[in-house]
């Protein structure tokens, strides 16, 4: 038979001392890690800034040329984008029918029906 020892008594009142945190860099590779944080914050933004400008600019260009193009041509232009638009959907689905992600279609299709409800709903919920 083995005798096992019994546990320590549970001791009331311990004190954890702890040093009260520095208030300086500890190390010299967090100051150089949040310098280049720092850095690809600010290059981010300005490339974000940047590709809003260029976006702008590129919208006005194309309002300019579809404006000089026959209105029969635009409307043609639209009607072929839809049109495929409408096939690639129908084209993705049936790949995925094939590869028996019928659930994965479903969810799409929902997904696809409840943004087209909100789309329609806003602007008369907003008014």
């Amino acid at each position: 038979m083995t005798r096992t020892t019994p546990a320590p008594p549970a001791t009331a009142g311990v004190v954890v001392v702890e040093p009260a945190p520095s208030d300086r860099i500890r190390r010299p590779a967090d100051l150089v890690t949040l310098v280049l944080a720092l850095l690809l914050l600010v290059l981010a933004v300005g490339l974000g800034t940047v590709a809003v400008g260029t976006a702008n600019g590129l919208e006005q260009d194309l309002v300019g040329a579809g404006g000089a193009l026959p209105r029969p041509l635009l409307q043609l232009t639209g009607w072929a984008g839809g049109l495929g638009l409408l096939l690639l959907l129908i084209v993705d689905g049936v790949v995925l029918v094939v590869r028996s992600r019928s659930w994965q279609l479903l969810e799409a299709v929902v997904a696809a029906g409840a943004g087209a409800l909100l789309a329609l709903l806003l602007p008369r919920l907003i008014r």
